[in-house]
């Protein structure tokens, strides 16, 4: 048993290397997305009592995870003010505990102890798990979450007598990320159809992830006339055709490879080999692998060849499902721990140190990697968008209203600004006006600007927006054309870059401002 705990341990010291060097290197809290200033920016909000706004007095549902949000603004409240420091100590709770978690999920599947000590090590090993933990984001929490609650329904699927909850832990997943609802409705589909459960207990679980789940969907109703938060149909394009994306599929297994690249490619099998093990006392263990299987699916049918693909920056959207792929993977492993040993002339070889190389070899390479990529991502978001605030905050006029393709950094440190959020994710209309620009038009005069961009130029002149901060690969017109007037004050590269949308940052003054010209 106590190797089991090989895997907290490798996870401890690992995120702690990544912190160090993050601390040495930025002399403070940093973050590798910009994502994780637009959580703590809305945090801040509701720690000061505004509720879910990103400019004050405009309620917007534009946290893909309110709880998350919510844990966030104890930050702002605790003593000594935390704010950036909060959600390290957090992710690297959330990291420990999520490990352990993996080898309690092994553990309810019905593996042995060699698989659930090496399931703890190959979550611990996982660079993006550990990039996961100090990203400031929701991934771990929902991870969490998301691993209970499968531990919880196996476990009432083998006793008859454990509390029902599972159902409930699953629906306040869903507070954690939009994909929980997948989840959780394959969890209640597999009760309902279990002939040895009794709907009686399943109810009062089932009612209480109703309860969580529609107070989420009415207040998005309320405020963004849709049951989904803003960032969905940001993400996605609306003209779905409802059909799995064969090329979604292979980026969504590339994101799995990277991360496991041997168990990824046995984790269907395990899932076979736990479904065709059950028996009158051990029902199947369907839960895992449906969810495996139903997420790509699901977006994939919910996804435009011509629109984004909604896997999140590195795939994201896929690390909860590290740890079900690692299970499964030993799942199909496992059978070999009981085959004859291999003999080799004189030697006789036993599959259960052979099999610990195997796997043990690429998460040594993953170990090798992960520190220089996560502080590269850190290192992308601070030399672009957080140094752009800063050199905003020096200039600004008191007053000024700016529109910026990436919201978080630059409102974070720019709080009494009011934003217009390009990519639409706060700002429905601009979000409108993206979606029409995959079918890009000429100007009206035949010039060369796509037709989208300059309905955008309309959108920010309406709004009176007096500067514009955005990426100019994404936005040439308004970037680079004479034409449209927007004139460029300052802009930054960014070196290396494997985060940000694109490699030059640049601050526009539009042609309406009456604002200053800023200097350097």
């Amino acid at each position: 048993m106590k190797y089991r705990w090989f895997g907290p341990v490798l996870a401890l010291l690992l995120v702690l290397l990544y912190f160090g060097a993050e601390l040495y290197l930025f002399e403070r809290p940093a973050f590798p997305l910009d994502d994780s200033w637009i959580h703590l920016q809305f945090a801040r909000h509701l720690a000061q009592g505004n509720g879910l706004v990103y400019n004050v007095g405009e309620r917007v549902n534009g946290s893909t995870s309110p709880l998350w949000t919510a844990v966030l603004s104890l930050g702002f409240l605790l003593p000594g003010g935390l704010p950036l420091l909060w959600p390290k100590l957090l992710g690297i709770a959330l990291f420990l505990t999520g490990v352990r978690a993996t080898v309690h999920l092994a553990a309810a599947l019905g593996l042995g102890r060699w698989s659930q000590s090496m399931a703890g090590l190959m979550v611990a090993g996982c660079h993006w798990w550990a990039w996961s933990a100090l990203s400031g984001m929701e991934i771990l929490l929902f991870s969490n979450l998301a691993i209970w609650g499968l531990i919880l329904h196996q476990r009432e699927a083998d006793d008859e007598h454990a509390a029902p909850i599972s159902v409930a832990v699953l629906a306040v997943a869903c507070l954690a990320r939009p994909e929980g609802l997948l989840l959780w409705a394959l969890a209640v589909g597999e009760r309902i159809l279990d002939e040895r459960a009794r709907l009686s207990r399943t109810m009062p679980g089932l009612a209480v992830g109703l309860m969580v789940l529609s107070s989420v969907l009415l207040y998005n109703i309320w405020v963004g006339g849709s049951p989904l938060p803003t960032t969905f149909h940001a993400k996605t394009h609306t003209d779905w055709v409802l059909v799995p994306n064969a090329g979604y599929l292979r980026s969504v297994l590339n994101v799995l490879w990277d991360a496991q690249p041997i168990l990824s490619l046995l984790a269907l099998a395990g899932g076979i080999r736990l479904a065709a093990h059950a028996d009158v006392l051990r029902p199947p263990r369907l839960l895992p692998v449906l969810w495996l299987i139903g997420q790509p699916l699901a977006y994939s049918i919910l996804t435009s060849p011509q629109g984004p693909q909604p896997l999140g920056n590195f795939g994201r959207y896929y690390f909860p499902l590290v740890p079900v792929v690692v299970v499964l993977g030993l799942a199909a492993l496992e059978p070999l721990l009981s085959a004859p040993a291999l003999a080799l002339r004189r030697w006789r070889l036993s599959w259960t140190p052979l099999l610990t190389i195997l796997l043990l070899t690429p998460m040594a390479f993953s170990v090798w990697k992960g520190p220089g990529r996560y502080l590269q991502t850190v290192a992308n978001v601070e030399d672009s968008d957080v140094r752009m605030a800063r050199w905003l905050q020096q200039r600004l006029p008191p007053g000024a209203r700016l529109a910026a393709q990436d919201i978080g950094a630059l409102k974070f440190f720019l709080p009494d600004h009011y934003f217009v959020d390009l990519a639409g994710i706060i700002t429905p209309e601009t979000r409108r006006i993206l979606h029409r620009s995959m079918q890009a038009r000429s100007g009206a005069n035949g010039g060369s600007e796509p037709y989208w961009e300059l309905q955008l130029a309309d959108y920010l002149q309406r709004s009176q927006v007096d500067y514009v901060v955005l990426f100019e690969e994404s936005y040439p017109a308004l970037s680079r054309s004479p034409d449209l007037g927007f004139a460029r004050m300052h802009q930054i590269a960014i070196e290396r870059n494997v985060t940000m949308a694109g490699k030059t940052l640049v601050v526009l003054r539009t042609p309406w401002s009456r604002g200053p010209l800023l200097q350097d």
